[in-house]
């Protein structure tokens, strides 16, 4: 009876923890998609990857994205300082993504008021690989949070 329970608990952590890598490889492929627009300078398709309502990671404050609509385009265009394309981006930066476990370990303090679902994953694609002298990004615009939603991934918070 106990190798029953033990083969039916190891099958369930299996399924458990293969649903958890499909959500962060589906979290990463949105995020890079959203990213790439950074490249295109496409402000109209940046904008459908953003949730209604975006939280402020610095502060903890809620802002309607609609309010936000030209800002974001003029951060969209600031976001890469040199002619460069999204393919030499991937080669000059670390991706990482980060469940909100492993977010919290790397920040000193969370503002009031801000909660996270097992549905949330954080994109860091501001860290240069060895190779690159210079950074050519605005970093800030290369770390933000992603969540499942009913209506598929959005962007969901920012630096």
């Amino acid at each position: 009876m106990l190798k029953y329970i033990l083969i039916l608990f190891l099958g369930l952590s299996t399924i458990l923890g293969n649903a958890q890598r499909s959500s962060k490889r589906q979290a990463k492929s949105f995020a890079l998609a959203y990213v790439k627009t950074y490249f295109e300078k496409d402000c109209t398709s940046n904008y459908t990857y953003l949730d209604d309502e975006l939280i402020d990671l610095r502060n903890g404050k809620f802002l309607k994205t609609r309010t936000l609509q030209k800002e974001i385009c003029k951060d969209i265009k600031k976001a890469v300082r040199i002619d460069t394309n999204f393919e030499t981006y991937l080669k000059s930066y670390q991706i990482r993504i980060l469940n909100p476990k492993q977010y919290l370990r790397t920040i000193t303090k969370l503002p009031k008021g801000i909660t996270f679902t097992k549905h949330d994953y954080f994109f860091w694609g501001s860290i240069p690989k060895k190779h690159l002298k210079q950074s050519f990004i605005w970093e800030e615009a290369f770390f933000f949070m992603v969540r499942k939603t009913s209506n598929g991934w959005k962007v969901k918070a920012f630096l």
